[in-house]
């Protein structure tokens, strides 16, 4: 799920670039769109297994400096190659040597096994700015289902413009785990600065249990019926009016359903009738 988290660094470095707090929290909506996917589908070697206690990863990517947008511009470039990730070693030579390019720096680390707990740190120091987050995956059973709810949060630092952004975590559902498994993310999540006052909801679609697509938003008439079906008043309820005919045909069946009654003086008769000789 979280493989795919610094695919686009060109994005991530794009966001403290803004002119205003309103371009830098659309820019960061932006990239966080692209930062969580399903899964991860490739030929590229991948770790199997969970990380133990203690354990650190860390990698940096360097990205050309053209490849970061300034500001918002209407005139869209065509997309560049997408930049490559390399492996950072103490005391290669490799360290330094792309002054034509940004370089970004990531660490990770398993910070608790019970209950299982991940860090991870990610900065840019030319651009002076970092995000740290740590994440709690909490599981559990769905029927056919299972679903991991990332409990925990991020904050992105801009220290240029004195920003903090932070944002929670989308949910993660196995679907299918008997037949044919399939994974989607879902849940609602929040992107909120307090310092400029502006904030963001993202809500990811999960497919209804009857119908609909994988990974596909609703359509503008789903979306028009809900609010619509939400806004109408209930009607009255009234009973149901009968015809004359209808009427007719009910009393005799009402008559038959009817128990008999003993008056008084059936009563009397029949006590002066049994007490007769």
């Amino acid at each position: 799920m979280y493989a795919n988290f610094m695919a686009h660094p060109d994005m991530f470095l794009s966001i403290t670039s803004g002119r205003t707090p309103e371009e830098r929290i659309v820019r960061f909506v932006e990239y966080y769109l692209t930062a969580f996917h399903e899964g991860r589908k490739g030929a590229v070697a991948k770790k199997p297994y969970n990380p133990i206690l203690g354990e650190n990863f860390h990698c940096s990517w360097y990205v050309p400096r053209d490849r970061v947008r300034p500001h918002r511009t209407a005139n869209c470039s065509a997309p560049n190659p997408a930049p490559t990730a390399t492996t950072t070693v103490p005391g290669s030579p490799q360290r330094g040597r792309n002054s034509d390019c940004y370089r970004v720096g990531f660490v990770a680390e398993q910070v608790s096994h019970h209950p299982p707990v991940s860090g991870f740190y990610c900065e840019c120091k030319e651009k002076r700015m970092c995000v740290n987050s740590h994440v709690w995956t909490k599981s559990k059973f769905l029927g056919m289902s299972v679903g991991v709810s990332m409990v925990g949060e991020g904050v992105l630092y801009l220290l240029e413009h004195d920003e903090e952004y932070v944002f929670t975590l989308p949910c993660a559902y196995a679907r299918s785990i008997l037949t044919v498994p399939w994974v989607e993310l879902g849940g609602k999540v929040t992107i909120g600065c307090a310092k400029s006052g502006y904030s963001a909801t993202v809500t990811f679609h999960t497919k209804p249990f009857y119908g609909g697509k994988v990974h596909s938003r609703p359509s503008q008439t789903d979306t028009s019926f809900f609010l619509d079906d939400a806004l109408q008043r209930r009607p009255k309820s009234f009973p149901p009016v009968l015809s004359g005919l209808e009427v007719q045909q009910s009393e005799p069946s009402a008559r038959r359903n009817q128990k008999p009654r003993v008056s008084r003086t059936d009563t009397a008769k029949l006590m002066d009738f049994t007490s007769r000789p």
